[in-house]
């Protein structure tokens, strides 16, 4: 989840309601990144040049809500680590859940 064009198309997609999964060819890359998720920003991520990166930023405007927003995705009860989610993950899936305000069972945004 390092290129800007993906995590935009994450939330755009949400966004349209087109339902989304993520598939791992290897849950121990989750265990091993799924920390830095918690802190992913669309303002870190990259693109093959700096215009598309910039042009990217420029059409999502408030990039704070679209973190927050791409957050959720990933975080809430219904989200893209769902199925992935074990006992290691548990906690952190919980807390950041907690942070973001998504209770259990939520199904729209509300940034």
């Amino acid at each position: 989840f390092t290129r800007a064009w993906c995590v935009a198309e994450l939330v755009e997609a949400d966004g349209l309601n087109i339902q989304q999964e993520l598939i791992l060819h290897d849950t121990d890359c989750l265990h091993t990144h799924g920390q830095s998720l918690t802190q992913l920003s669309v303002r870190s991520c990259k693109a093959s040049r700096e215009e598309d990166r910039e042009e990217i930023i420029g059409k999502i405007g408030d990039t704070d809500a679209f973190d927050r927003r791409l957050q959720w995705l990933f975080f809430r009860s219904t989200g893209l680590l769902r199925s992935h989610t074990d006992d290691a993950l548990v906690s952190t899936t919980a807390a950041v859940a907690k942070i973001l305000s998504v209770q259990a069972g939520q199904d729209s945004f509300q940034p």
